[in-house]
Protein backbone atom coordinates (compact mmCIF):
# COMPACT_ATOMS: atom_id res chain seq x y z
CA UNK A 1 0.00 0.00 0.00
CA UNK A 2 3.01 2.40 0.80
CA UNK A 3 4.22 2.20 -3.15
CA UNK A 4 0.91 2.97 -4.38
CA UNK A 5 0.96 6.26 -2.18
CA UNK A 6 4.22 7.43 -3.14
CA UNK A 7 3.51 6.36 -7.19
CA UNK A 8 0.45 8.32 -6.65
CA UNK A 9 2.72 11.41 -5.30
CA UNK A 10 5.02 11.83 -7.83
CA UNK A 11 2.10 11.94 -10.12
CA UNK A 12 1.38 15.09 -8.44
CA UNK A 13 2.43 18.00 -10.12
CA UNK A 14 2.28 21.60 -9.50
CA UNK A 15 0.05 23.98 -12.35
CA UNK A 16 0.62 27.65 -12.66
CA UNK A 17 -2.83 28.04 -14.54
CA UNK A 18 -3.12 31.88 -16.03
CA UNK A 19 -6.87 32.20 -16.87
CA UNK A 20 -8.31 36.82 -16.24
CA UNK A 21 -11.71 34.81 -15.94
CA UNK A 22 -12.24 34.34 -11.81
CA UNK A 23 -15.03 31.79 -11.68
CA UNK A 24 -13.03 29.82 -14.51
CA UNK A 25 -9.44 30.61 -12.51
CA UNK A 26 -11.74 29.29 -9.21
CA UNK A 27 -12.89 26.21 -11.11
CA UNK A 28 -10.25 24.94 -12.40
CA UNK A 29 -8.20 25.44 -9.08
CA UNK A 30 -10.44 23.28 -7.01
CA UNK A 31 -10.46 20.72 -9.76
CA UNK A 32 -6.28 20.26 -9.39
CA UNK A 33 -6.24 20.39 -5.59
CA UNK A 34 -9.18 18.15 -5.04
CA UNK A 35 -7.04 16.15 -7.27
CA UNK A 36 -3.85 16.63 -5.26
CA UNK A 37 -2.35 19.05 -7.50
CA UNK A 38 -0.66 22.34 -5.90
CA UNK A 39 -1.58 25.07 -7.62
CA UNK A 40 -0.75 28.79 -8.32
CA UNK A 41 -2.63 30.82 -10.65
CA UNK A 42 -2.25 34.38 -12.40
CA UNK A 43 -5.03 36.81 -14.24
CA UNK A 44 -2.51 37.27 -16.74
CA UNK A 45 1.03 37.32 -18.14
CA UNK A 46 2.30 39.99 -16.65
CA UNK A 47 1.40 39.00 -13.19
CA UNK A 48 2.30 35.32 -14.34
CA UNK A 49 5.82 36.01 -14.45
CA UNK A 50 5.92 38.22 -11.45
CA UNK A 51 4.58 35.16 -9.48
CA UNK A 52 7.44 33.08 -11.59
CA UNK A 53 10.00 35.02 -10.29
CA UNK A 54 9.00 34.36 -6.48
CA UNK A 55 8.12 30.59 -6.40
CA UNK A 56 9.51 27.63 -7.69
CA UNK A 57 9.35 26.58 -11.29
CA UNK A 58 5.80 24.82 -11.49
CA UNK A 59 6.18 20.92 -13.29
CA UNK A 60 3.15 22.89 -15.78
CA UNK A 61 1.50 25.71 -17.22
CA UNK A 62 -2.35 26.16 -18.17
CA UNK A 63 -2.73 28.49 -20.25
CA UNK A 64 -5.63 30.93 -21.61
CA UNK A 65 -5.57 31.62 -24.86
CA UNK A 66 -8.02 34.87 -23.40
CA UNK A 67 -5.72 37.20 -21.54
CA UNK A 68 -5.31 41.00 -21.05
CA UNK A 69 -2.28 42.89 -20.93
CA UNK A 70 0.03 40.50 -22.77
CA UNK A 71 -1.56 37.54 -25.45
CA UNK A 72 -1.07 34.35 -24.77
CA UNK A 73 1.23 34.16 -27.78
CA UNK A 74 4.02 36.46 -26.09
CA UNK A 75 3.73 34.81 -23.09
CA UNK A 76 4.74 31.77 -24.14
CA UNK A 77 7.23 33.35 -26.79
CA UNK A 78 8.97 34.98 -23.61
CA UNK A 79 8.39 32.09 -21.36
CA UNK A 80 10.07 29.57 -23.99
CA UNK A 81 12.73 31.72 -24.55
CA UNK A 82 13.93 32.05 -20.82
CA UNK A 83 16.62 28.95 -19.45
CA UNK A 84 14.61 28.97 -16.48
CA UNK A 85 11.66 28.15 -17.76
CA UNK A 86 12.14 26.46 -21.62
CA UNK A 87 11.41 22.86 -20.82
CA UNK A 88 8.05 23.64 -18.51
CA UNK A 89 5.35 22.16 -20.59
CA UNK A 90 2.30 24.75 -21.38
CA UNK A 91 -1.20 23.13 -22.29
CA UNK A 92 -3.51 25.54 -23.92
CA UNK A 93 -7.03 26.51 -22.93
CA UNK A 94 -9.05 27.80 -26.35
CA UNK A 95 -12.52 28.56 -27.30
CA UNK A 96 -14.28 26.96 -30.08
CA UNK A 97 -12.99 27.88 -33.30
CA UNK A 98 -9.48 29.16 -31.88
CA UNK A 99 -5.87 27.76 -33.47
CA UNK A 100 -3.70 26.25 -30.48
CA UNK A 101 0.01 27.76 -30.65
CA UNK A 102 2.26 25.51 -31.65
CA UNK A 103 4.60 25.13 -28.32
CA UNK A 104 1.72 23.93 -26.67
CA UNK A 105 2.07 20.44 -25.73
CA UNK A 106 -1.62 20.19 -25.59
CA UNK A 107 -5.14 21.63 -25.34
CA UNK A 108 -8.56 21.93 -23.74
CA UNK A 109 -11.66 23.58 -25.38
CA UNK A 110 -14.28 25.56 -23.23
CA UNK A 111 -16.22 24.53 -21.40
CA UNK A 112 -13.52 22.52 -19.73
CA UNK A 113 -14.44 19.19 -18.29
CA UNK A 114 -12.89 17.85 -15.14
CA UNK A 115 -11.93 14.91 -15.94
CA UNK A 116 -10.50 16.05 -19.37
CA UNK A 117 -8.36 18.86 -17.15
CA UNK A 118 -6.99 16.05 -15.25
CA UNK A 119 -6.03 14.13 -18.34
CA UNK A 120 -4.20 16.49 -19.88
CA UNK A 121 -2.52 17.69 -16.90
CA UNK A 122 -1.27 14.30 -16.53
CA UNK A 123 -0.10 14.08 -20.44
CA UNK A 124 2.07 16.75 -20.02
CA UNK A 125 5.58 15.93 -19.51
Amino acid sequence: MRAELKETALELKSVLVIESDHETRVAIRKVLENAGHFVVSATNGADAFAILEKITPPKVVLLSSNLPFMSASDFLVQFKESPRFHTIPVAQIISEGEVPLNSACNTIKRPIDPTELLLIISACK
